[in-house]
């Protein structure tokens, strides 16, 4: 372009108009911008110097864009571009230019960089500024047919016109190379020849609704090619006026990559769809776990005869279980947002502050804590609290959790076991205080039984053995002789010790004499002839006594064994 053209812009929103506007800038041209068709038309209409009208087929209220275009070019022959996407083109917008004649190209525009290819080809086709566009469809002009064919090979859609039965008059060169067919190949067919089978029904459907003006297009569906190979597209139609008759204009838009990228967003979707399935279902089965978990501790806490309890930073109480109300006689609620020093009676607060402060103070677990605690019906009750404290990440301590119990009974029992305890000992002391009285009475008695032992002995010695001693010198009977010797070593064992040892081992009173002549070392034919007795009942005893005494598997002397008793 050798000079700067002016356009015509006809943009109802801001932010678009404003981007269009440096588009068209852009291309050196000079923008004048028309917030709605009527402004448009009235700005046509004064006569300014206006070389290309832009306008959105969407205007919001008022006039449409088709009709805009309709007004100015009966006002004036200037050329007029409607910029729209292909699925925003809308039902209304194709009734209202049913009846519109169609000057320059109607395009699909997306971006700006289609936008200004489209703007500098129609002002390049159009001639200079001043210059008539002539109209594609009027008989006899062929300058315009041919910048109009010339316009819609710059065109970066496929456009196919045809008539209200479906026979292909005119495509453009995009429309050849989406096909595969040539130009000349393509004049001729109709909607039936490009399409699969199973579109043909839809198709045919579709190519009659929009020659009737009733359809606006057709979307999410396909061509055949010459090769064989479908490609997807959308077709956005609308009917034109053309000698006096009815065209169909059709601009197929190559959306295989538009189908890629959904195939792949559905991937994607779906993939994403799977991981959020998978994850929630996780956190479905986590939750559950959990609510699980809390549901055991909170049965648990509720079973065991313990309340539990958890304080802030603070050491005010933030939770309580239902416990407390068996113990203190208080709900859950009633001690919650209350310290625990609220429920020591005041004789008890100063000690338990003073302990329970200190244990604070260091941060740590403590345990078997034990205090005085009020019941709501006034009576003082005992208890025994464990605690241990929680921090946050940083380390700092946000509080303690922990339980109480009542030891009331076990405090009682304790005390009852003290007292009983103070009474043993005072008993007790009484208790010795007799046992040294028994202690002396037993050590005088043993005193007085060795005096009177030593008197027995004493008088054995002095009175009877010498005079036993003068009748055995005297005596010549053997026989008499011998029950003297007898009598005199009995009376020596009654005054010693060995006849009280050996009357301890469950001896008879026959087996007793015959260990006392053993132990004199007399043989078993004496210890028969002074007992009267046969020597195999002399025997008969020492066999007994081995036995009673442990040493029939032993090879001891027995005579050797009851002079080593004492």
């Amino acid at each position: 372009m050798s000079h700067s053209r002016t356009v015509l812009l006809v943009e109802n929103e801001a932010k678009t108009a404003e981007a269009r506007r440096r588009t068209l800038e852009g291309c050196g041209c000079t923008v004048v911008i028309a917030a709605s068709g009527e402004e448009a038309v009235e700005k046509v209409r004064s006569g300014g110097d206006i070389d290309l009208v832009v306008a959105n087929v969407d205007l919001g209220a008022g006039m449409s864009g088709p009709e805009t275009a309709q007004a100015i070019i009966a006002e004036r022959s200037i050329p007029v571009l409607l910029c729209f996407h292909t699925r925003s083109f809308r039902q209304g917008n194709a009734d209202s230019s049913r009846d519109a004649v169609w000057y320059g190209c109607t395009m699909a525009v997306s971006d700006d960089a289609r936008l200004e290819t489209s703007v500098r080809t129609v002002l390049e086709a159009h001639g200079a500024r001043g210059g008539t566009t002539d109209r594609y469809a009027a008989e006899g002009d062929r300058g315009g047919r041919e910048r109009y064919r010339a316009l819609m090979d710059q065109a970066s859609d496929a456009i196919i016109i045809a008539d209200v039965k479906g026979n292909f008059l005119e495509v453009n060169r995009r429309a050849a190379e989406l096909l595969g067919y040539t130009k000349r190949e393509l004049v001729g067919m109709t909607p039936l020849d490009i399409h699969p089978k199973e579109e043909r029904e839809r198709v045919a459907h579709h190519f009659a609704g929009i020659a009737a003006g009733q359809i606006e297009g057709l979307y999410d569906t396909s061509v055949l090619t010459k090769n064989g190979d479908i490609i997807p597209v959308d077709i956005t139609g609308s009917p034109v006026k053309y000698a006096g008759r009815t065209l169909v204009q059709g601009i197929f838009r190559d959306i295989t990559d538009h189908k890629r990228m959904e195939d792949e967003l559905k991937m994607h979707r779906d993939h994403l769809g799977k991981l959020v399935a998978d994850r929630t279902a996780r956190i479905r089965e986590e939750v559950a776990r959990r609510k699980k978990k809390e549901e055991q501790y909170l049965a648990l806490v509720e079973s065991v005869r313990e309340w539990i309890w958890e304080t802030d930073g603070d050491f005010v109480h933030t939770y309580v279980s239902s416990r407390v109300y068996d113990v203190l006689g208080y709900s859950p609620e009633e001690v919650i947002g209350k310290s625990p020093f609220d429920f020591i009676p005041p004789e008890e607060r100063t000690r338990a502050l003073t302990v329970l402060k200190d244990l604070l103070s260091r941060k740590q677990h403590f345990a078997t804590f034990q205090t005085m605690a009020r019941h709501k019906e006034g009576h003082s009750i005992y208890i025994q609290a464990s605690g241990i404290p929680y921090f946050d990440e940083a380390g700092n301590l946000l509080g303690y959790r922990g339980s109480c119990q009542d030891i009331t009974d076990q405090k009682n029992m304790m005390n009852a076991l003290k007292e009983r305890e103070r009474e043993l000992v005072a008993k007790s002391q009484t208790l010795e205080e007799v046992n040294a009285a028994l202690k002396v009475l037993l050590n005088q008695r043993e005193e007085d039984r060795k005096e009177l032992e030593g008197k027995f002995v004493s008088n054995i010695k002095e009175m009877i053995l010498p005079y036993i001693l003068k009748m055995q010198k005297g005596q010549r009977d053997p026989r008499a002789k011998a029950y003297l010797d007898i009598v005199t070593t009995n009376l020596n064992e009654i005054i010693s010790p060995f006849l009280n040892t050996i009357r301890q081992l469950n001896l008879t009173p026959r087996e007793i004499e015959v260990a006392s002549f053993i132990r004199e070392g007399r043989t078993t034919k004496e210890i028969a002839q002074i007992l009267g007795v046969a020597t195999s009942a002399v025997d008969s005893h020492r066999n007994n006594m081995r036995i009673k005494l442990g040493l029939n598997k032993k090879k001891i002397n027995l005579r050797s064994y009851l002079l080593s008793l004492k």
